[in-house]
């Protein structure tokens, strides 16, 4: 099937199209930790052929009743078998090994009522080939209020400053939603 959003808008516009596959395995040992694995292999129609392999290991290093602080040590890379001279941001391989702090709070609760806020920050070196290693960072704020059982309303603000092709290009990031389903 066609993905599209994985695919940068910039070459949606041009006509490029994406067909992909992926694998996704995790490892639970309780709610506490999680070793999670991702492989994806993309196949656009200008003839690149995207590979990217991702793992992470979640694990929770505070809890108290209605607050709790887990840390993600993860990595990322891609590789691609195209050269970088395409429309969208095709690197021929890039590595990031960072790490992402997260703090939940339960901000109020009454029986399947409640507010949920999360912040994150993360930091990583980042490294691309023919660029070099620069910082990525990235920090978001989410609020997630449970109306009844099922509904609910969230709202995030994220930033995020991500080099590409050794420039940094800082951005932001404000989104709105519902959720339905037992959360």
């Amino acid at each position: 099937t066609d993905n599209l959003t994985d695919v940068q808008l910039i070459a949606e516009l041009a006509g490029l199209r994406a067909r992909s596959g992926s694998v996704h395995a995790e490892w639970r040992q309780s709610e506490l930790s999680s070793i999670h694995f991702n492989g994806e292999r993309m196949l656009f129609s200008d003839g690149n052929q995207r590979s990217i392999v991702a793992g992470e290991w979640d694990q929770r290093v505070f809890t108290a009743p209605r607050f709790q602080i887990g840390i993600t040590p993860e990595l990322w890379a891609s590789a691609n078998s195209k050269d970088q001279n395409r429309i969208y941001f095709n690197p021929s391989q890039d590595f990031s090994f960072g790490s992402s702090a997260t703090a939940n709070w339960v901000t109020w609760r009454h029986y399947d009522r409640s507010l949920l806020q999360r912040f994150t920050v993360f930091g990583a070196p980042y490294w691309e080939e023919n660029y070099g290693t620069h910082g990525a960072f990235s920090g978001d704020y989410t609020q997630l209020w449970k109306v009844s059982r099922r509904l609910g309303l969230i709202g995030k603000f994220a930033w995020h400053g991500q080099p590409y092709d050794g420039i940094r290009q800082p951005y932001t990031d404000l989104s709105f939603g519902l959720t339905w389903g037992d959360q």
